[in-house]
């Protein structure tokens, strides 16, 4: 949802023209569409051959990040709100997804294989700068040059990959490397929350911007996923499926007060706060 709460960005494959094809290693092609909270002015953003997904807006609500394959791999990609002006901020990177906005709009944090590895990012919103953060994260052994894609069974999630060429998918855990995925930017942009599988299993983790200490959130056998801020960076919203099934729960920023939110038998996933 935009920052003013009236639009919302959102992925979809209503266009693709063979959808009985699709397949993991043959995705449908995904473009970004806007519409206002009413349902009126349905807009689409995207028109291209690659897949579009993980849109983002920035604090002020003028543009919007996005992952796209439009150039081979994946890469992080900035346009205005109206779909206009769509740059690849990553260019050559081998592989680069999960664009976070900081607070004030200056810079994104983003997870890449640019060193051989899954490692945190940060660049400037025009994609200058571009800064690895030590998250502590030894390097995986996946390959930018492949698909990535997440599998739920019964609750428990596997990250794998389709290695170009291959004939097989591979798993990330499975190779002995960690991986740290969907960061986001803490409200004063003080501390960057992630999960990660560096334990065996997904957990919520913080890490300063400054890179002066991480710390562990959550720790059990379940996954614990997704993490989302409010808005005054006080608490920490999650998914998890330490009850049995997917469900949303809340803790203070320092990870105490874990608490569950939801209760039923369908999954409930991917908490946004709105403000």
């Amino acid at each position: 949802m935009s920052p003013d709460g009236t639009r919302i960005v959102f992925v979809s494959d209503r266009d693709e023209p063979n959808p009985l094809t699709c397949s993991l290693k043959n995705p449908c092609n995904t473009e970004l569409y806007m519409v206002n909270t009413d349902g009126i002015g349905l807009t689409r953003l995207t028109d291209d051959p690659g897949q579009e997904s993980f849109p983002v807006w920035s604090p002020d609500g003028k543009r919007i990040a996005f992952i796209s394959t439009r150039d081979k791999s994946f890469g992080v990609f900035m346009m205005n709100a109206d779909g206009s002006e769509q740059t690849n901020l990553t260019n050559d990177l081998a592989y680069a997804v999960y664009p976070a906005w900081m607070s004030g709009g200056s810079q994104i944090v983003f997870l890449s294989l640019q060193d051989g590895g899954f490692q945190f990012y940060v660049m400037n919103a025009d994609g200058s700068g571009q800064t690895r953060l030590d998250s502590g994260l030894p390097p995986s052994t996946g390959s930018g040059e492949g698909l990535i894609a997440w599998l739920e069974d019964i609750g428990s999630y596997q990250i794998l990959f389709f290695p170009k060429g291959g004939d097989s998918w591979q798993t990330i855990q499975d190779s002995g490397s960690a991986l740290g995925e969907f960061p986001t930017w803490s409200p004063d942009g003080a501390q960057v929350a992630f999960h990660s599988n560096r334990n065996g299993n997904m957990e919520i983790y913080v890490m300063d911007a400054n890179l002066s200490e991480l710390t562990r959130l959550t720790n059990n056998e379940a996954n614990d996923m997704f993490p989302a801020w409010s808005p005054n960076g006080s608490q920490i919203a999650f998914h998890s499926n330490r009850d049995g099934n997917v469900e949303i729960y809340v803790m203070s920023a320092d990870g105490t007060n874990q608490t569950r939110l939801t209760d039923n038998s369908a999954s409930d996933c991917l908490p946004a706060w709105y403000p």
